[in-house]
């Protein structure tokens, strides 16, 4: 061939390995992937946003942020689109059900994408969307299953603590699994972190030439910048391809 684009894209980190959020032993902390199962008209419980561990409405939400990301025992790099998707699921719950309170827990409040931060803003506004500064340390849950969110709140500098009916972790992206096997076949190079690199020049340029690359396998990304790269390696392919 020609040339061969890399995009296999990204996994998601494993949530037990964050012991001190309880994922896994209480039954209403969940991911993010896992709520959108529950929010779909598809999903197990046809739409309505129904705690695990009894079947009722959540009208309480907890968002946590930077679940595995951002920290020097998990991942140390932002997962780029963590703040945005959660405020897109709590903007979610608003429209299933007016009476619903959304809490979003964040370290920083991250939305780099084109329209991005006034969707944030407008969520906070129109949608009554809570944005909590303060970084979550612990989630324990009390005789009803109901999580405790244990944080330090960044404008009092006070730990505190909320009672929710669910609490949503949004988990850090990591490397497909087999990114290391696929590197090695393809005999490209990866970053420190497992992610493809490339030139910071050529942006989807690895260090094999007629070999790029796009999409998560670089590194956290959301859609329309996937999408852009998407277009710049068909292009640069393209060249290889011709040549």
């Amino acid at each position: 061939v020609g040339a061969i684009v890399v995009a296999t894209g990204y996994d998601f980190y494993d949530a037990t390995h964050l012991s001190q959020y309880g994922y896994g032993r209480y039954p209403n902390v969940i991911t993010a992937l896992e709520y959108e199962r529950l929010i779909s008209a598809s999903g197990p419980t046809n739409g309505h946003l129904l705690r695990p561990s009894d079947g009722q409405p959540a009208r309480k939400i907890g968002f946590v942020q930077c679940a595995g990301s951002r920290h020097v025992r998990h991942n140390r790099y932002c997962s780029t689109v963590c703040c945005v998707h959660s405020t897109k699921e709590a903007v979610l719950a608003w429209e299933h059900d007016p009476g619903v309170n959304s809490h979003v827990f964040y370290t920083d409040l991250r939305g780099s994408g084109k329209g991005f931060r006034e969707y944030i803003d407008r969520a906070a506004r129109d949608y009554a969307v809570n944005f909590v500064h303060g970084r979550v340390a612990q989630i324990l849950e009390d005789a009803d299953h109901n999580p405790i969110i244990k944080y330090e709140h960044e404008n009092t500098l006070r730990p505190e603590r909320m009672t929710v009916d669910l609490a949503v972790l949004a988990i850090s992206l990591v490397p497909a699994r087999d990114a290391p096997r696929v590197a090695a076949i393809l005999d490209v190079g990866l970053d420190d972190f497992g992610f493809v690199q490339t030139d910071p020049l050529a942006p989807v340029d690895t260090s094999r030439p007629g070999i790029v690359a796009c999409g998560c396998c670089l590194g956290p990304a959301d859609i329309p910048q996937s999408v852009a790269q998407a277009s710049a390696a068909a292009a640069r392919a393209a060249e290889f391809a011709l040549a």
